[in-house]
């Protein structure tokens, strides 16, 4: 058994995940400079989980990395929380009802499970939002249980909107000691 990693509630969701978790975006491109062979994609998610992160972080368009988190984690899924976003299409993002739901769709086939614990709109404007009821289409996925928690995923100057709302229960805000730009919005939300 690893040692234990620091925790901490997710959002409103009550899920007690590592502070540290383990963002996917790694290993979608097979195209790169250095791609991610199979074998090398098993060994970076099984240590994720042997060494104590509960958390995963991926996306619709991340290529491979649902796949492979499919692939080679499903066999462990009730030690990990997954959380994926929705709106991608091949050649940028939609924002219909019909198109969430096919990443819907898409993704738990690809994740290999019957839910997703947090599913987060990537990238989205409140605009977006209203004009495509994207709420109402998180909502009913959740509904229907293939969802357990909705989140954004975004960024200052969308993030005091989202907020506001009180619909969300997780953000996925871009932040680092190097770029603190998004800091008080993160204290807001929190």
């Amino acid at each position: 058994m690893p040692n234990e990693l620091p925790q901490a509630t997710l959002g409103r969701t009550g899920i007690e995940v590592t502070r540290l978790g383990y963002g996917g975006m790694a290993l979608r491109d097979e195209s790169s400079k250095w791609p991610i062979e199979d074998d090398h994609a098993e060994a970076v998610l099984n240590t994720v989980l042997d060494s104590g992160i509960n958390f995963i972080d991926t996306a619709d368009c991340y290529g491979r990395s649902e796949p492979f988190i499919g692939r080679f984690l499903s066999h462990r899924r009730d030690e990990y929380t997954i959380a994926t976003k929705c709106g991608c299409i091949p050649k940028g993002r939609e924002w219909t009802r019909e198109n969430l739901f096919i990443g819907l769709e898409r993704s738990l086939k690809r994740l290999q499970t019957d839910y997703i614990d947090i599913m987060q709109l990537h990238g989205a404007t409140p605009e977006h939002v209203d004009e495509g009821r994207l709420v109402d289409a998180l909502e009913e996925m959740r509904s229907q249980g293939k969802v357990r928690w909705i989140g954004a995923s975004t960024s200052s100057p969308h993030l005091n909107a989202f907020t506001e709302r009180g619909v969300f229960d997780t953000f996925q805000i871009p932040y680092s000691g190097l770029s603190r730009t998004n800091e008080a919005w993160i204290t807001k939300a929190a």
